[in-house]
């Protein structure tokens, strides 16, 4: 069956008469619903960022439902929620480990306090202005060891914009899933109530 957006299947259901077929579908389209709402909930809870900075804005807006559906069959639709168009929907649902796979190292942008004035600022552009301006552009390892790509104004404090990983290992945080058991639980419950509609007329 082919993927298609909601509004398809509920423009098909308007014209059908098949009273198991309109039970059934308007089950599926408010168990999507429910399922995409608590997965931008879910989302928006986990991912936070130090200082309470939001992380999932881009995430949240990937969020989607639709339904494998065609209408030239008997078969009934089903329901599919994912992310798209990003990279990393994947991974922060299942884990996983990061590697570059060209450069190397993975650059992690900072943030907060004066990095801040840096936000937009790429690793590209970074070593464009540390070969324009090697004293105030530098790359270094740190007491911990960490290799650091920072700002280092003279007379003023190191600006850290940038720590280079050889590889980042990324958590399980599920988003979807859990999304998806809970907004079940209900769909058994209200499919009995959709078929009393449709046969009973109660």
């Amino acid at each position: 069956m082919a993927t298609r957006p909601l509004d398809e299947l509920t423009s098909y259901l308007q014209k059908t008469r098949d009273a198991t077929f309109k039970a059934y579908t308007r089950q599926l389209l408010t168990f999507l619903s429910h399922a995409e709402a608590e997965a931008k909930r879910n989302a928006t809870q986990q991912f936070i960022g130090r200082n309470g900075r939001r992380l999932s804005g881009r995430l949240l807006n990937s969020i989607y439902t639709s339904v494998n559906f065609d209408s030239s069959d008997n078969s009934l639709p089903t329901g599919v929620i994912g992310t798209r168009g990003i990279a990393y929907g994947r991974i922060h649902e299942y884990g996983g480990t990061i590697e570059p796979k060209k450069a190397k190292h993975l650059w992690l942008k900072q943030w907060g306090g004066r990095a801040d004035r840096f936000r937009r600022m790429t690793p590209t552009e970074f070593i464009q202005e540390k070969n324009a301006n090697p004293s105030e552009y530098k790359i270094f390892k740190s007491k911990k060891n960490n290799l650091i790509a920072a700002y280092t104004p003279a007379g003023g404090d190191v600006v850290p914009l940038f720590v280079l990983r050889s590889s980042v290992t990324i958590p399980a945080r599920p988003y979807l899933t859990p999304a998806v058991e809970t907004a079940l639980k209900e769909f058994p419950k209200g499919m009995k109530n959709e078929i009393r509609k449709q046969f009973l007329g109660i």
